[in-house]
């Protein structure tokens, strides 16, 4: 029995963030620039608060108290690190080209 609802929850969570992705992707092209910086300093925030959440093994977050999670503690250590680590090089990348975009256009205006 609670396998199943582990299943059907992990389907619906699956399903509803996949959902909520393409409603926001498909906005991405009419948002302007800081909009865009904005909502991925959020994403690359709450990614690190699971980084940390992963990184300290707090239970409630774990299969210490959901014994129905396939993956081992000592694998959440190494997948926290690596969120950190793509999401920090995500940022970096982003910002360094939105800040070419931002300086190419203030040299325009001031040419």
């Amino acid at each position: 029995m609670k396998f199943t609802l582990y299943i059907i929850y992990t389907k619906l969570t699956k399903l509803l963030f996949t959902l909520g992705g393409i409603l926001v992707g498909s906005y991405i092209p009419l948002m302007n620039t800081s909009v865009k910086l904005g909502l991925l300093v959020l994403w690359i925030t709450a990614d690190s608060v699971v980084s940390i959440i992963l990184t300290i093994e707090w239970p409630y977050y774990s299969n210490s108290i959901y014994s129905i999670s396939p993956w081992p503690l000592d694998q959440e250590v190494l997948t926290a690190t690596l969120m950190f680590l793509v999401m920090t090089t995500l940022f970096i990348i982003a910002l360094g080209e939105n800040t070419k975009i931002v300086n190419f256009q203030a040299f325009i205006v001031s040419t």
